[in-house]
């Protein structure tokens, strides 16, 4: 662990605006946007877990579907959101919860489903 903390410290000399930070755990292994973690299959099938992975810092804002984006754009917009979540959810039960979460904050009152587009 500590040849970690090396390399981390390392990494973030290079420029004083950009830093690296690492989480170390026995458990979960976070890297960019996909979790690896011992789930309920580790102990029966000797296989580990993924699951997408949000930082905390994430805010989910998207803007207004009737803005002037092309509607090409705004239909490749919910395949290029909800694709990574399929991709790296190996247990359904994520994957659905965060398709829901995506729909409800891709919804309002005033727009359709799916209406926005991330900023």
């Amino acid at each position: 662990m500590e040849e970690v903390s090396i390399f981390v410290n390392f990494a973030n000399s290079f420029h004083s605006t950009i830093k690296f930070t690492c989480e170390m755990s026995s458990e979960r292994a976070v890297f960019l946007d996909t979790e690896v973690f011992k789930g309920p299959r580790l102990s029966t099938l000797k296989i580990l877990d993924s699951q997408t992975y949000c930082k905390p810092t994430e805010t989910f804002q998207y803007i207004h579907f009737p803005s002037c984006h092309p509607f090409d754009t705004k239909k490749g917009f919910i395949k290029g959101e909800t694709l990574p979540f399929l991709r790296t959810n190996s247990v359904k039960e994520n994957f659905n919860k965060y398709k829901r979460d995506f729909e409800q904050d891709s919804t309002t009152e005033a727009s359709p489903r799916r209406s926005f587009i991330k900023s």
